[in-house]
Parts: C-alpha cells; structure tokens; sequence
C-alpha cells in the first residue's frame, strides 16, 4: 500500500493516502491510523490517493477496489464494502525494492 499515506474520512469515508509503506489513515476528529483503515459495512467511502514518491496502487483485491497513487496528483475512488470483515490492502504497483512489505488491511465494521 502506500508509504505514509494520509486518509480522512467525512459523514460519509473519506480517505486520503499520500504515499505507500503502508498509508496513514486520518479520520475526520483528527485521528490517523497506520495501515489500518476502518469503514462501516453499507457507508459510501471516498478514497483520495496521491504519492509522494513513486507509482503505486491501492488495491483491495477482494473488493475490486483499485486505484492509482500518483506523485502530484490527487485520484478520487468511492465504493462500498456491504460485508463485514477484514481485507488486506497491497499495492498493485511495482514500485521498488519494499514493495513486497506494502500491505495493510481494510476492516469493514457492522
């Protein structure tokens, strides 16, 4: 996933990842939260990707949700996880050397 990545959520999720390692998820009371992201089964999530580095790539396989990190530039992904559980984030993007080690997990809550 991403290195220090950055995610906010709103009324509905929203996150922000700015770089793999895994990413930093940053909810809307100003608390963030490494490598792990946390959403409500049902809730509209937006995620906004960037990096700070290199090409990387959000990817929750099970979920089919995937979406480029790109160096200055911000891309914007909503979905929806409707079944409670735990997924893992990787990213999808050959993006160097720790590549192998940028992993996380999305935990979809009741």
């Amino acid at each position: 996933m991403l290195s220090s990545g950055l995610a906010r959520t709103k009324n509905r999720d929203h996150v922000r990842s700015d770089h793999f390692s895994c990413a930093t998820f940053e909810y809307p009371n100003g608390t963030r939260v490494q490598n792990e992201l946390r959403v409500k089964a049902g809730q509209v999530v937006l995620l906004e990707v960037t990096s700070l580095d290199v090409i990387h790539s959000f990817f929750v396989y099970d979920l089919g949700v995937k979406i480029d990190a790109n160096p200055g530039h911000v891309n914007n992904y909503w979905f929806r996880a409707d079944t409670p559980g735990q997924y893992r984030i990787v990213c999808a993007e050959f993006c160097g050397v720790s590549h192998y080690a940028m992993i996380g997990k999305l935990i979809v809550e009741p």
